[in-house]
């Protein structure tokens, strides 16, 4: 397929980062559905730059292989989407995060030189602490093109991805401010092997659409139309990175290993705070009871009660920033501003890309056989920190917009 941005701005908020933010990298991009159609998929996108428009070239089917989410409209109505990172976001944080982090390295070689150069000071007590970056590689040498096609054989695979550091102190301590007037829910657990990808230009957290998702998939069950306001706190963080091992065709007919994805996964102790003030808490406690996953990963540990949380409880609430969205506006570059202020973008929602429309290969509700729409989307990301409080700016909530679906 040829897509991922189109030639139209998007109808998405300016709170957010999307596509619509790209400056430098704003153009169609090849995504063969199938390294067979590379060449095809190629001369379709330069022919659609060329004309500066073209018709969305999405496929018309949708295979095992493809992601398949819940979508609530703004008529209240459910469809099936399919999320793509956007590719020009993803080349222009890749080309720009490694600008800036050759610059640290340049500025931090010079200032190496110039204190070894001190009598007072080693050598060795000079260490590089790091842009928060590092390179996540999808791909050795881009071999395997239906992948991410022509993204991947630009950057031979790797692209720089904002990490979650954790190292150091968190600044304030750690208090619980909630109304008095309001009733909450507390679901403590623990995960294991959880996805802490956020759409190749971020890691080191759970998602907020894995977290709002589940949150969505209680409220579907119990019929709420209204979303539940929530809060995520975690602790005891554990990473580990891995990949899934290929093969591809070598020299001689022989097979050479490949590795054909890396992801950032890991476990943590969790707790979710809801907001059940307008709905039966009950009845979300039983539903919640019945959640097994979160994030990809299993949950154990299940604690749920309407205790209120003690100040010095150890867990960093996850916090919107979408307010520096405003200043990285105003200054022309979104993506430069939030590489250059070392801002988290973290996976919040989805806008459709295509007018949904029925589609093969798209699930089917299995108790009463309704077929639903389908549409492919683009992820959109909000800036966010860690904090050490829990009170009214750490809860999200599910917003629905014409075409998109957010958690702030």
């Amino acid at each position: 397929m040829v897509g991922g941005i189109r030639s139209e701005k998007l109808d998405i908020p300016d709170t957010l980062i999307s596509s619509n933010c790209v400056t430098d990298s704003k153009k169609f991009w090849a995504n063969p559905h199938s390294a067979a159609y590379y060449k095809e998929a190629i001369e379709m996108a330069k022919q659609a730059n060329l004309d500066g428009k073209a018709d969305n070239s999405f496929p018309d089917f949708v295979d095992g292989y493809t992601k398949q989410l819940f979508f609530k409209t703004k008529d209240g109505d459910y469809i099936i989407h399919s999320p793509l990172t956007s590719c020009a976001l993803v080349d222009e944080f890749t080309v720009k995060a490694r600008e800036f982090h050759g610059v640290l390295i340049k500025k931090y070689l010079e200032y190496k030189e110039a204190r070894v150069k001190s009598k007072y000071v080693k050598p060795k007590q000079l260490k590089f602490r790091g842009s928060g970056y590092y390179d996540h590689q999808i791909q050795p040498n881009g071999i395997s093109l239906g992948n991410r096609g022509e993204l991947a054989t630009k950057h031979r695979g790797n692209f720089f991805v904002k990490s979650f550091i954790f190292a150091g102190n968190f600044r304030g301590t750690s208090k619980v401010t909630l109304d008095e007037s309001k009733q909450y829910l507390y679901f403590y657990g623990s995960v294991d092997t959880a996805n802490f990808n956020s759409g190749f230009i971020s890691a080191g957290l759970p998602a907020l659409t894995a977290i709002g998702g589940m949150i969505e998939s209680v409220e579907l069950k119990l019929g709420y139309e209204q979303p539940i306001p929530f809060a995520f706190g975690l602790k005891n963080r554990h990473l580990s990175r891995g990949g899934k091992l290929g093969s591809a065709k070598g020299s001689g007919k022989t097979a050479t290993p490949l590795l054909v994805m890396e992801e950032k996964t890991g476990s943590l102790d969790f707790v979710i705070v809801l907001d059940v003030t307008n709905v039966n808490s009950e009845h979300v406690t039983n539903e919640l009871m019945k959640v097994r996953r979160l994030a990809g990963g299993p949950i154990f540990n299940y604690k749920i009660t309407n205790e209120k949380l003690a100040d010095e409880n150890g867990y960093l609430f996850i916090r919107n920033l979408k307010s520096k969205m405003q200043w990285a506006v105003k200054s022309g570059d979104v993506i430069n501003y939030l590489i250059t202020n070392r801002l988290h973008p973290l996976a919040c929602g989805y806008a459709l890309l295509e007018t949904p429309s029925f589609k093969d290969g798209v699930r089917v509700d299995a108790v009463n056989n309704k077929k639903y729409k389908h549409s492919f989307s683009e992820t959109l990301f909000i800036p966010v920190r860690l904090s050490k409080r829990l009170n009214k700016y750490s809860f999200f909530k599910r917003h629905v917009y014409d075409n998109c679906t957010v958690y702030y």
